[in-house]
């Protein structure tokens, strides 16, 4: 019943007090910010895909249509 990425094995929210004292930390948590945001894009190329798919077959629109609104957004 539970949709969705689990968040139990997401890492602890970093001490942000630790994250001053610590550019290495700092430098990860980038990257994660980065690696999301690439993410994000990856699913917004393959959202433009599918409505393209969807109106390149008049027969399946409806179906088509409808999947490429259900993708869960990234947050």
């Amino acid at each position: 019943e539970h949709r969705g990425p689990l968040i139990v094995d997401r890492p602890k929210l970093r001490d942000v007090s630790n994250m001053a004292v610590n550019p290495y930390s700092l430098k990860a948590l980038e990257e994660e910010k980065l690696q999301e945001l690439h993410d994000c894009n990856r699913m917004l190329e393959e959202q433009k895909a599918l409505k393209k798919e969807a109106k390149a077959m008049p027969k399946a629109k409806g179906r088509a249509k409808g999947k490429a609104k259900a993708a869960p957004k990234a947050k």
